[in-house]
């Protein structure tokens, strides 16, 4: 007899373990306040990179759309960043970055079990291949 590997929903995770979004939005409001790390940017970059990817298994442009949107504002804030050495951001790059963050907490929440993880260990694979941090793809 085969053994089916079952997974947790994503919203009960989640909700059992809400460290990942919660990162996120802490890295949001160090970014508003200017108080930012490139590891906080780092987990920006990479809530936009798992969005792009399960936007793209799932097939949907309008999430799609967003982590495009979002890709373009994390571009100009890592530029602002390599020119002046400061992490800033404009007032229109903290709405994106919002919205990115929203559409994704939605987005992952309405996803299996195993969406995320699959995404998640895409993600890594594909870094480690290049030989790069997770910020490289966004």
């Amino acid at each position: 007899m085969r053994r089916i590997k079952r997974r947790v929903p994503t919203l009960v995770a989640m909700t059992l373990n809400p460290t990942y979004e919660m990162s996120q939005l802490a890295a949001l409001l160090r970014l508003r306040t200017g108080a930012a790390t490139v590891e906080q940017l780092d987990v920006l970059i990479d809530c936009r990179n798992l969005l792009a990817l399960g936007a793209n298994k799932r097939n949907e442009p309008s999430v799609t759309m967003v982590a495009d949107m979002a890709s373009v504002t994390v571009r100009e804030i890592r530029e602002r960043y390599e020119n002046t050495g400061a992490i800033t951001a404009t007032e229109d790059d903290l709405q994106t970055l919002h919205a990115m963050i929203d559409v994704s907490q939605d987005f992952w929440r309405r996803q299996g079990g195993g969406t995320f993880t699959e995404c998640h260990n895409e993600l890594t694979d594909s870094c480690n291949k290049q030989g790069h941090d997770q910020e490289a793809i966004a």
